[in-house]
């Protein structure tokens, strides 16, 4: 009996099906001669923190070739650069004029190591700047700017007051005029210490560069000779009583010869702080030569070289 031709087909799709299934089992097991596909190397990330101060160089040693580099933050001030030879990062930091800058690269190399290198840079030269705007935008009034003046006023006041040279109600008026004098004096400088005590928050939160702090201290110290000048009035007006207690006279132009300037070591604004009056030391504290001996029991700042 010979095959029909239904049953020719059925034993072609038969044949057809058991090829497409052994098809199928080779592939599943990897078979058809394809080879094993290679992993991708597993990549290990090293994490570098550097502080660094303005105008200074750090270098970070790399383990193996670089492959790629990309800086995925940047700031004008923060330089990098590979050195192939010797495998070396070096971060070259510039001027620094926000309070402080940040920058970040990733270096991948052929050791399958991805260096995240964050470099937090710090303006260090605004140190001195930020310190005397600190101290100046504390001042309250202009009086509080003048106690120096209004001190030894005060003295010289007392004295004539005790010799009978004036009355009690003189001194009194004279001590007020004083005072309302300087105040008077300083209002533009108090507008411009806010402005300054603004600046120093700008500067702070990174809003504003050291130059412009600067200025603003700038402005700030430029509206204190009207202060000065009527701060050395006080004083001016008593001269005779002062100079009778020490040897070597102070002079008329007080605010010319010794203007109200900062004192850094003190951290105070002063006009007697002088190396030409007396002994400032790094520690700020100060000690009046023996011509004017009688200053020091005038001022808290100071204290005779033999009390030391």
């Amino acid at each position: 009996m010979y095959p029909t031709s239904k049953s020719k087909a059925r034993q072609s799709a038969k044949t057809y099906l058991l090829a497409t299934l052994a098809s199928l089992a080779l592939t599943a097991c990897g078979g058809g001669g394809g080879g094993d596909e290679t992993p991708a190397p597993t990549i290990t990330n090293e994490v570098v923190s550097v502080d660094a101060a303005e105008n200074s160089t750090h270098r970070v040693a790399l383990e193996g070739q670089t492959k790629t580099m990309d800086v995925t933050r940047s700031f004008p001030a923060i330089a990098f650069a590979v050195d192939e030879e010797t495998n070396e990062l070096t971060i070259t930091v510039g001027e620094v004029e926000q309070v402080q800058g940040n920058a970040r690269v990733e270096i991948t190399t052929t050791a399958n190591i991805r260096y995240i290198v964050d470099v937090v840079a710090e303006n260090t030269s605004a140190a001195p700047i930020m310190t005397e705007a600190e101290t100046l935008s504390e001042i309250s009034s202009g009086a509080a700017l003048a106690a120096d003046d209004l001190r030894l006023a005060n003295v010289a006041l007392e004295l004539e007051y005790l010799a009978s040279q004036i009355s009690f109600e003189d001194k009194e008026a004279a001590r007020a005029a004083n005072t309302a004098a300087v105040d008077s004096a300083a209002s533009a400088l108090m507008t411009s210490i806010e402005t300054l005590e603004q600046s120093l928050a700008d500067f702070r939160n990174g809003d504003i560069s050291e130059t412009q702090l600067s200025q603003s201290l700038d402005v700030a110290k430029a509206h204190m000779s009207t202060l000065d000048q009527a701060s050395a009035t006080a004083v001016e007006a008593v001269l005779d009583t002062v100079n009778a207690l020490i040897d070597v006279p102070l002079p008329a132009d007080l605010e010319a010869t010794y203007p109200i300037t900062y004192v850094a070591e003190a951290d105070r604004y002063s006009r007697y702080m002088t190396t030409d009056l007396g002994t400032l030391s790094p520690d700020g504290s100060y000690s009046f030569s023996t011509e004017y001996d009688f200053l020091n029991s005038v001022f808290a700042f100071a204290s005779s070289a033999s009390a030391q």
